[in-house]
């Protein structure tokens, strides 16, 4: 998944506020791109990988978070502006992740992202550094970031 997004807000909050994902309840079947305390993550409802620094707030970023096959904590990436930054799961366990239909803007009833989201982008399949990296460059060219 990836997104070109701001966060509107004065302040971050804690209660996973979702840019985008799917709507499903459940640990380990959900899946979604979160932010928690200013930090991205790829989340699997109560499973999650997620950045080790935050971003700065009203600053419109490219993020985009891949998953390959396998655990949680060997097989996610978080990428900012098309560069693969730090982070860390908290599950050894691989996801069952169920089809469902994509969101935008939250998480669930209650965890709404406070963020101006510009692009949207859902695949298939996790796309390559180099991928990312020329998405990047088209949309800083297009959203001028």
């Amino acid at each position: 998944m990836c997104a070109v997004a701001s966060w509107d807000g004065d302040a971050w909050i804690h209660e996973y506020p979702s840019y985008m994902g799917i709507d499903i309840k459940g640990t380990g079947l959900g899946l979604s791109m979160t932010m928690y305390d200013g930090r991205p993550a790829l989340d699997f409802w109560n499973y999650r990988f997620i950045a080790t620094n935050p971003l700065e707030l009203k600053r419109i970023y490219q993020i985009c978070v891949t998953k390959q096959k396998g655990s949680i904590k060997s097989t996610c990436t978080i990428y900012v502006n098309g560069k693969e930054v730090a982070g860390s799961g908290n599950s050894d366990n691989a996801p069952n992740i169920t089809d469902s239909k994509a969101v935008v803007g939250r998480l669930d009833e209650r965890r709404w992202a406070n963020a101006k989201i510009y692009n949207v982008k859902y695949y298939n399949r996790a796309l390559t550094k180099e991928e990312i990296n020329t998405n990047y460059n088209f949309d800083k060219e297009r959203f001028n970031f």
